[in-house]
């Protein structure tokens, strides 16, 4: 893919995404990658102060390239809407969600993604 057609066509000026994603298309081109597999046990657990904490186990299967990131998003079971609460860098088992309301109830999904695309989402 020519770096005129990505400026132009898709608006990717920053040549570290250009690159990126020509890496990708090769990989997909070539079946030379895997995502990484889903997190496992993905928990929660409610703290003091508007808080929950959720913990989770790595998968096995990490991808090639490897897992990089996370993306946890929440809702509110009355809502079908999904709103990302974090993006994680590097290899991470847990977090704590901040500001939430003890008086409703959410579900949480992760997704993990590595350099050949996102895992199915734990939730």
């Amino acid at each position: 893919v020519s770096t005129r057609v990505m400026e132009r066509d898709l608006g990717i000026t920053s040549p570290l995404h250009r690159q990126q994603l020509t890496r990708g298309i090769q990989r997909f081109i070539l079946g030379a990658g895997s995502r990484p597999g889903p997190a496992g046990s993905l928990a929660c657990a409610p703290l003091a102060g508007e808080r929950v904490a959720l913990t989770w186990t790595n998968p096995t299967e990490m991808g090639r390239p490897p897992l990089h990131s996370y993306l946890l998003q929440r809702r509110s079971v009355s809502s079908p809407v999904w709103t990302p609460q974090a993006f994680l860098e590097g290899l991470q088992e847990g977090y704590v969600d901040e500001g939430t309301d003890p008086a409703e109830v959410y579900e949480y999904k992760l997704t993990l993604w590595g350099g050949f695309g996102e895992s199915e989402a734990a939730a």
